[in-house]
C-alpha cells in the first residue's frame, strides 16, 4: 500500500502543478500509532446489468475533474490503550473537497489555523471581505462573514434630477453590524451622474433608532457597529438626463457590514 506522501505528489504532478509533498501525519500520539493511507480514482463503467456504474480503481494519473476517494488506515502496534489522537491529512492545492462530501467532516481553509465544518468556516478575500468557505454553490451568510452592499441608482428620464434631492434611505437587518473602518464610496457611473464631489462625511448620517427612522445623528464607533439602524445618503448637485436607452447616468454606493 503506497502512503499518503506519495499519492499526493502523484495527485499533484497529474494537476501539472508543483506543490510540495505534505505528509499524513498522526497528531498528539505515540509512535505506536501506526497510518497509512491510498486513493483510489472513480471510474465510470457499465455494470454487469448493462446500467451505468462507478468503480474505485487504482489511478495511473490523475487528470483535472477526476473525483478521488482518500483513505486512511490506522492501527495501534503497542499492547498499550492509546486516546486522544487526530490525524491530520494535508490536501495540496490541486485537489478540493467535493460539494457532496460528508458534511460532518472537520475540514481547515487557513492551512490548519482553525477547524470546523466547512458549513461554518469562512475565507477572507485580499480586499477584506468574506465569505462563506462552501463558495458560490448555495452560499451562506454565517456569523463572522464581512458583507457589501451595492445601491446603484439610475436615471432613465430625459430630464435632470432636481439639485440636491436625492437621498437614498438603507434600513440594517438586526442581523448586521455596519462596518466603521470601511467608508461608505461613491462611483461614478457610464456616463457620469454629474453630481458634486462625493464626501462620506457631510452626505452619510447615521441612525440608531428602531427600523432606521430619524433623527439621523448617531456616530458609529468600533469596528463594527450593531446599533446604526439607518444609514442615510444624501449626494448634492444636479444629476444629469438620460440621452437614450443606453446612455443613462448613473453612481453606485458601497459599504460594508458584519453578520453577527
Amino acid at each position: 500500500m503506497k502512503t499518503i506522501t506519495k499519492l499526493m505528489l502523484a495527485c499533484a504532478a497529474a494537476a501539472s502543478l508543483a506543490v510540495p509533498a505534505l505528509p499524513l501525519a498522526a497528531q498528539d500520539t505515540a509512535p505506536a500509532i501506526t497510518v497509512k493511507g491510498d486513493v483510489k480514482s472513480e471510474k465510470a463503467v457499465t455494470g454487469a446489468d448493462g446500467k451505468p456504474a462507478v468503480e474505485l480503481v487504482d489511478p495511473q494519473s490523475f487528470l483535472p475533474g477526476d473525483r478521488l476517494v482518500f483513505g486512511q488506515n490506522y492501527a495501534n502496534t503497542s499492547a498499550e490503550v492509546v486516546t486522544n489522537f487526530s490525524i491530520t491529512n494535508p490536501l495540496p492545492e490541486a485537489v478540493r473537497l467535493a460539494p457532496d462530501a460528508d458534511p460532518a467532516l472537520e475540514v481547515s481553509v487557513d492551512g490548519g489555523k482553525t477547524w470546523g465544518k466547512l458549513a461554518a468556516l469562512t475565507v477572507t478575500a485580499s480586499d477584506g471581505t468574506s465569505r462563506a468557505a462552501n463558495g458560490t454553490t448555495n452560499p451562506k451568510m454565517i456569523p463572522g462573514a464581512v458583507v457589501e452592499y451595492a445601491i446603484t441608482v439610475r436615471n432613465v428620464g430625459a430630464g435632470t434630477v432636481d439639485a440636491s434631492s436625492i437621498v437614498l434611505l438603507d434600513v440594517m437587518p438586526a442581523e448586521m453590524a455596519f462596518a466603521v473602518g470601511t467608508p461608505v464610496t461613491f462611483t461614478n457611473g457610464t456616463p457620469t451622474s454629474g453630481l458634486n464631489a462625493f464626501n462620506a462625511g457631510t452626505m452619510v448620517t447615521y441612525s440608531q433608532g428602531p427600523g432606521g427612522a430619524a433623527p439621523y445623528s448617531y456616530t458609529p464607533t468600533g469596528s463594527f457597529d450593531a446599533n446604526v439602524r439607518g444609514i442615510r445618503i444624501a449626494p448634492t448637485g444636479t444629476m444629469a438626463a438620460a440621452t437614450s436607452a443606453t446612455a443613462q447616468p448613473s453612481f453606485t454606493i458601497r459599504f460594508r457590514a458584519q453578520v453577527r
